[in-house]
């Protein structure tokens, strides 16, 4: 069991390419994102659908974080 905590958008394709490829794998890879709501850290469990869309749409998390965090617009 692994822990990584990253900005790196390469890294982040890397394991997903590795990953995603692997049926028995892909279960097992989780991806957080931290973000800051009403003056806190929260932390948010992307769904198996959202890792997906990540890796086969190829969108850069980072760049699309309000995508991924609650009460964002998903189109900003």
């Amino acid at each position: 069991q692994f822990f990584v905590a990253t900005h790196s958008p390469y890294l982040i394709t890397e394991v997903l390419e590795q990953m995603l490829t692997d049926e028995q794998q892909a279960p097992e890879l989780a991806i957080f994102v931290a973000y800051y709501e009403d003056y806190q850290t929260k932390v948010k469990q992307l769904s198996e659908q959202e890792v997906r869309d990540i890796r086969n749409d190829g969108i850069d998390v980072f760049y699309n974080m309000s995508r991924f965090t609650p009460g964002s617009n998903l189109y900003a």
